[in-house]
């Protein structure tokens, strides 16, 4: 949800630019677990759902030795469990950002899930794009037209970039 509303000022800045003549990038994020974040997830519903009434004994020692099982995964210095705690702790990797070509009236003309099938250049614009919204969405106050002052180092960012393109990304 955070990463959601974070998008909306990226979204609103891109909107102010055109990625090519009657064409806007809107960015949209879908959630994507990977099947560990879906089972330990799972796994935490099963702990805590329910009793742990000291009636029912059993079910609660059931429900302690999988929180003791987890609290050992999470802890542990393994490699396999260190990989498992970074694909299920790690939010960073539980979402998918697609960016999509949309018109001013608001229609999907096309969808970048990958880079997939974009030349060299096309995956160079869609990325300083997608930079310069972010960019902006730092350095500007929200009633802004134009940023505020700062320093920004592109290190070849359009070392092979038409001077058309270089000059509408800046």
């Amino acid at each position: 949800a955070d990463i959601r509303e974070k998008l909306n000022p990226v979204n609103k800045s891109l909107s102010l630019s055109e990625y090519a003549p009657g064409i806007y990038l809107n960015i949209i994020v879908q959630k994507s677990l990977p099947n560990q974040a879906k089972d330990f997830l799972a796994d935490l519903r099963n702990i805590v759902e329910g009793s742990w009434d000291a009636e029912d004994i059993t079910a609660a020692e059931e429900k302690y030795t999988a929180l003791e099982s987890l609290i050992g995964r999470l802890s542990s210095s393994e490699y396999a469990d260190r990989t498992w705690r970074t694909q299920c702790l790690d939010t960073r990797l539980h979402v998918t950002f697609i960016a999509q070509e949309i018109t001013p009236e608001g229609n999907v003309r096309n969808v970048h899930a990958n880079d997939a099938g974009l030349s060299g250049g096309e995956k160079q614009k869609l990325v300083i794009f997608c930079l310069a919204a972010a960019l902006r969405y730092q350095l500007a106050l929200e009633e802004s037209a134009t940023p505020s002052y700062g320093t920004v180092v592109l290190d070849e960012a359009f070392d092979k970039a038409d001077p058309y393109f270089a000059k509408m990304a800046m």
